[in-house]
């Protein structure tokens, strides 16, 4: 862009059409020039921009359908677009009463992207967007079917680590029949042994009185 030059890059924008051209990723390392034929000894290489430690996503950026004005993501903005992605990638399996074979991993990964902002408006109670809100809907009837089975992550989290979902641990019926059973005899002992010690202290004062 204007305020970038060969000694320093603000910014760098690449054009897509997302609507019919969104299932690909691209990796950048390092942005910078070459003097000289890169091909030959002796060509230097300058860096201008590391992009290799890691993602960025403060700096993501989108534009609007005319591609007049370039804006930054908002954390609504973040957290609807992946609302609509996890509905659209689920959509088949679902219909199909497949659950389980919906590529969980891959959405995993892809709400791993979102900014903390944008994880903590989508798990908030209080976002009422349609996309988030059928999203974490799908979500949850999910990961109770196939969670277990199929050793998903309980991936939906905020910022903090904090799950959206947290499952209900599951009651052991036989342990808990087991303890009711275990309860009656010990109740059934006790009331045996104070009908013995009533009995025999009654005897005694009938012996005694004699």
């Amino acid at each position: 862009n204007n305020s970038s030059t060969l000694a320093s890059i603000s910014h760098f924008y690449m054009t897509t059409n997302s609507i019919s051209n969104w299932n690909w990723s691209l990796s950048i390392g390092d942005i910078g020039y070459f003097v000289g034929n890169p091909a030959e000894p002796g060509t230097t290489y300058t860096s201008l921009l590391d992009l290799s430690e890691a993602a960025k996503p403060s700096q993501y950026y989108y534009d609007s359908i005319s591609m007049t004005s370039l804006t930054t993501i908002t954390n609504v903005q973040e957290a609807n677009s992946y609302g609509a992605y996890f509905l659209q990638q689920t959509a088949a399996a679902c219909t199909a009463l497949n659950g389980g074979s919906v590529a969980w991993a891959t959405l995993q990964s892809e709400y791993a992207t979102l900014s903390n902002s944008g994880k903590d408006y989508f798990v908030d109670a209080d976002t009422t967007d349609a996309n988030v809100v059928n999203a974490r809907a799908r979500y949850v009837v999910l990961f109770k079917n196939y969670g277990e089975s199929k050793s998903w992550e309980n991936f939906l989290v905020s910022s903090g680590n904090t799950p959206y979902y947290t499952p209900q641990p599951v009651i052991n019926q036989h342990d808990t029949v087991f303890t009711d059973q275990e309860s009656a005899y010990t109740l059934f002992m006790v009331i045996i042994a104070l009908v013995l010690g009533s009995a025999g202290y009654v005897f005694m004062r009938k012996r005694v009185y004699r």
